[in-house]
């Protein structure tokens, strides 16, 4: 099935231009065939994972739906996408341009200081060693990170089970598609994120092995040194916080058990890694308050409990969905479309972490072994993480809810996956019916994760698709723009900036350099006040257009044409009846207008 996946994927083709979503070029029996390949692969591991098969074939399976993940990454591959990205990741080629041109990575205070250089280091790294291209690697570096996370995430789980099976039933969690659109982003928040397994099976592995142990431990004081240049905001911080918070829960557990186990993660905290943390400790606070960056947020959030400034995510959302008048049935199917596979997945982790809490404080401390160990710390990292994600989501506290959410799906991976094990071994009569119910929620997480990967209506979105056409042509403007006029582009739309394509051309320090004043123009062009567009202003000016910004409106919001920002009867006075319009380039995805 997979192979004929992968024939129906070349006989399509490649994309002609900008495609606001990348589901709409296959046909159905594609996605078909990778469904039921998924089913096939997670069913084996389950079996295998509770019925203690001496067989390799979960190795198969595992590796079946590990290539099957692969494919979908490299979907843009197989359309032949330009560059899979806009928004930040176009400026995060513009960093490793000026990288490349000038040999060095621009610290704090200076022009286009660079926050996160380690990204940009190994994209220019890439680009020496290889040959491909800067524009390429936003569709092939994001699969190297995701294999290496799949690959740590095997070693974490062999650590913390020791246990084959287990690791098994952990690994059929972790195997679909957890982390939406994310998984394919390049971006230094996505990419340390994916670092974090590996950097926690170190730190298991100097607290509990007595082989090997210097060797692990250099190679955990190397990432813990690299990690905040790769990302000093959330990625450093939390790590932090998943450290001290598995040594919390193994010190609690000792304590609660009356120092009974013996668990070397419960040892004093300031013995042996002690000058490991204090480390990272100085290296992130070095690093991340000699950035003005820093102190705007820490500002911002100050602001925001002063009630001086600011909106939360939820507030966001509230009105955007008052705005929408939405049915409780579209909301809840939006709702799954963005995020299913975080609802089910961490809504069995809470009813998870009541179930064993319960057990675990009316149970015999006699009767507590080593694998409750295990289950109380990932349950104590989820109540955090969970708990961080909610204050995301209401408040501003400068760190995404998205991007927390991340962080308790990888917490909820293992933590079902060590829970379920042991649940349904100690209950071997309804063992069968759990195996069902484990294939279903694995299943349905994995099928939506395979259609919210990319943005695209169904999770109304526009695809993060950039065209070489659409780079071509800002190109051309800035070699031919009269730069004392003013730009007007739809920047309500944000990944159709072209200050970001300004960063992929030319470098961040070129924008940075080179200021120009960008206005987001009225809605439907003036055209509800005023005869003609260039009457909005008292001078010329440009006004920039993109396939993207066309179709945006009708694709991701039919149904709401009154409110949309332009619609296809603005858009055919604008070309047809408009005098003061005039188109001076154009070559498809990409329109230069000049407004008299």
């Amino acid at each position: 099935m997979i192979s004929a996946s992968l024939i129906i994927i070349n006989f399509i083709g490649t994309a002609n231009g900008y495609e606001i979503s990348i589901y709409n070029a296959y046909p159905v029996s594609l996605w078909i065939l990778l469904i039921i390949s998924m089913f096939c692969g997670i069913s084996v591991l389950i079996y295998q994972s509770f019925h203690h098969d001496q067989s390799s074939m979960w190795k198969s399976a595992l590796l079946a739906l590990i290539l099957i993940n692969v494919i979908i990454i490299l979907l843009p591959v197989f359309r032949d996408y330009f560059i899979m990205g806009r928004g930040d990741v176009l400026s995060h080629i513009g960093y490793a341009k000026d990288l490349i041109s000038s040999g060095n990575f621009q610290g704090s205070g200076g022009i286009g200081e660079n926050l996160y250089p380690l990204l940009h280091i190994t994209m220019a790294s890439f680009y020496y060693i290889s040959g491909i291209s800067l524009y390429l690697q936003t569709q092939i570096l994001p699969l190297f990170y995701y294999l290496f996370f799949i690959f740590s995430l095997y070693l974490l789980s062999n650590e913390i089970t020791n246990n084959r099976a287990n690791t098994i039933l952990i690994m059929a969690f972790g195997s679909i598609i957890p982390f939406q659109f994310e998984t394919t982003m390049l971006a230094p928040s996505v990419e340390g994120f994916y670092l974090i397994p590996f950097v926690i099976y170190l730190f298991y592995k100097t607290r509990n092995s007595n082989i090997n142990i210097i060797e692990y431990t250099l190679l955990l004081i190397l990432f813990l040194v690299l990690i905040p240049f790769f990302h000093s905001g959330e990625v450093t911080l939390f790590l932090l916080i998943i450290f001290v918070l598995i040594y919390i829960s193994a010190r609690f557990y000792q304590r609660y058990t009356n120092n009974k186990l013996e668990s070397k993660l419960g040892k004093p905290f300031f013995k042996n890694n002690s000058s490991i943390f204090l480390l990272l400790m100085v290296i992130w606070l070095t690093w991340f308050t000699s950035f003005s960056w820093f102190f705007e947020k820490a500002q911002q959030v100050i602001s925001w409990f002063k009630n001086e400034i600011g909106s939360s995510n939820l507030m966001q959302f509230s009105s955007l969905l008052s705005l929408a008048n939405l049915s409780l049935d579209n909301l809840i199917l939006i709702a799954m479309s963005l995020y299913g596979q975080y609802i089910l997945f961490l809504t069995a982790a809470m009813v998870v972490s009541i179930i064993f809490l319960r057990g675990f404080f009316s149970a015999e401390k006699d009767d507590l072994n080593i694998s409750h160990l295990n289950i109380l710390t990932y349950v104590f990292l989820f109540i955090i993480f969970a708990a961080i994600g909610l204050i995301s989501f209401i408040n501003v506290v400068g760190v995404e809810f998205t991007r927390v959410l991340k962080y308790v799906m990888l917490i909820a991976i293992l933590l079902n996956g060590l829970f379920f094990y042991s649940y349904f071994q100690a209950k071997p009569r309804i063992k069968n019916v759990g195996m069902i119910f484990l294939v279903g929620l694995i299943l349905s997480g994995g099928i939506i994760g395979l259609f919210n990967i990319y943005a695209s209506p169904i999770t109304k979105g526009p695809n993060f698709q950039t065209t070489d056409m659409e780079l071509t042509g800002q190109s051309w403007f800035l070699n031919y723009r009269n730069p004392d006029l003013i730009i007007d582009n739809n920047i309500n739309f944000y990944y159709g900036q072209i200050l970001r394509l300004n960063d992929a051309i030319k470098g961040v320090k070129f924008n940075i350099n080179n200021k120009t004043t960008i206005l987001t123009g009225p809605d439907h062009f003036n055209y509800q006040d005023k005869t003609f567009y260039g009457e909005t202003y008292d001078t010329s000016w440009y006004y920039i257009d993109m396939t993207l910004l066309r179709i945006a409106y009708p694709e991701l919001y039919p149904g709401y044409e009154n409110k949309w920002r332009y619609t296809p009867a603005d858009y055919n006075k604008f070309d047809k009846l408009d005098k003061s319009v005039n188109n001076i380039y154009s070559n498809g995805d990409y329109r230069v207008y000049l407004i008299l």
